[in-house]
């Protein structure tokens, strides 16, 4: 006999199965069956995921790539929140412009050293 559908159980893995991030600035979170690889998709998920134009990106939401790439970003996002808090909003952008441009710079680890130096 085919597997037939049984809401009960479809429930239960919307309960109990994991849950996906569908990018590190949003608190929803996508189910996927581990027995059936069907996604479940509530709470306005399908209209979020239309205005971040990822609709044509669901597969790879489930991947651990892309989940790897939002805990990363959910870090750094927490990271920069709390020195903003110890220094202020307007020193840690004035610090990350710099931060780039040394970054870019050609004689950076010169710039290092001389920083550096007290």
């Amino acid at each position: 006999m085919a597997d037939q559908y049984d809401p009960a159980v479809a429930f239960q893995w919307v309960l109990t199965g994991p849950k996906y991030r569908i990018q590190s600035d949003q608190e929803n979170r996508l189910d996927l069956c581990d027995h059936c690889d069907e996604a479940w998709l509530d709470g306005g998920e399908w209209a979020l995921l239309q205005a971040l134009q990822l609709t044509d990106q669901l597969p790879q939401i489930f991947t651990e790539t892309w989940q790897q790439r939002i805990s990363h970003e959910h870090s750094e996002q927490r990271l920069k929140a709390r020195y903003q808090q110890l220094v202020g909003a307007a020193d840690i952008e004035k610090a990350a412009a710099f931060r780039d441009w040394l970054n870019r710079h050609e004689k950076r680890a010169e710039l290092l050293f001389f920083i550096s130096q007290k």
